[in-house]
């Protein structure tokens, strides 16, 4: 039988590591995973991708429709790309 999903806070005659703030977590709704990553470029441009990768310079992303693309990594704000993905709920790490 397959253990259920209770929170430690509420297992009987456990203790929690979690924080005590949890009320307050409740309070704020988790920002939905866009499903996409939005890359914005030095020009202002948005480019949409399901996947993508830096390497040798180069930033290398897949499109929804499963087109792949290669663009100069100069050409990509990557402070921009950061924060935009990071208010749409899908955070980046940087460097990108």
């Amino acid at each position: 039988m397959a253990a259920s999903h209770v929170p430690a806070s509420q297992r009987a005659g456990e203790e929690s590591d979690a924080p005590q703030n949890v009320a307050e977590r409740q309070d704020e709704a988790p920002l939905p995973d866009e499903g996409e990553f939005t890359l914005v470029m030095n020009d202002g441009t948005w480019i949409e991708a399901v996947a993508f990768t830096h390497a040798n310079d180069r930033i290398v992303y897949i499109t929804a429709a499963g087109s792949r693309y290669t663009i100069a990594a100069s050409d990509l704000d990557a402070d921009a790309t950061v924060r935009v993905n990071q208010e749409r709920g899908t955070p980046l790490q940087s460097p990108l």
